[in-house]
């Protein structure tokens, strides 16, 4: 029997559009223009907004990073028109020596066709495990939660940070006399009323 899927829950959708900093602005020029026509929005090449850390008001972690010129790739960054020479294939896990001879270990890593991915293939990637034949575990992940209580403050970040650090590290290397996961799953699944999440990057760049 074929599964239904949920049907999406629009209640809290400006709560979390508001969360992880979507305006007006990127919703109309960027969003709009992708989920429309299936093309990514064209725009003139620079910055010329006022440094994030010269604002008064709060600003997103990704503000604080500001392109100093106008970098031209060439060829340019185009998966489709330049499929030849540009991919966005990207495999992930832990990578074998290079210069050592070819054994399966070699091709004990994920595949992805597209840094972007489907929430079914999310579920799969959370909840399923590769295994050899001899029944070891050749791939599998575990999630790390990203998110803090609201009312912690400054300190209760700090700590998050530190704990995610912790987990990720101990999944990785794994318990006495098991191994440990080939991928960590940063998640803020969890985000809502009561639980704030990280900002990605801060969490990414700690791991």
């Amino acid at each position: 029997e074929g599964t239904t899927k949920p049907k999406m829950d629009f209640t809290n959708t400006n709560r979390k559009l508001n969360m992880f900093g979507f305006s007006q602005e990127k919703l109309e020029m960027l969003l709009l223009p992708m989920a429309v026509g299936g093309k990514e929005a064209l725009g003139s090449m620079g910055n010329d907004a006022a440094l994030a850390v010269l604002s008064e008001k709060p600003r997103q972690v990704n503000d604080y990073f500001k392109q100093l010129f106008a970098q031209v790739t060439n060829p340019p960054i185009d998966p489709i028109r330049e499929e030849i020479v540009m991919s966005l294939v990207c495999p992930v896990g832990p990578e074998q020596n290079l210069l050592a001879p070819n054994s399966p270990q070699h091709c004990e890593r994920l595949v992805v066709r597209h840094p972007i991915l489907t929430l079914e293939e999310m579920q799969t990637l959370k909840n399923k495990k590769f295994q050899r034949a001899d029944g070891s575990v050749a791939f599998s992940t575990q999630v790390i939660d990203t998110t803090f209580a609201v009312g912690s403050g400054p300190d209760g970040m700090l700590q998050a940070l530190e704990r995610i650090c912790d987990e990720a590290a101990d999944a990785i290397q794994g318990g006495l006399g098991e191994e440990g996961v080939q991928g960590i799953v940063l998640s803020d699944q969890l985000a809502g009323p009561d639980r704030m999440a990280l900002p990605s990057l801060v969490a990414v760049g700690a791991v």
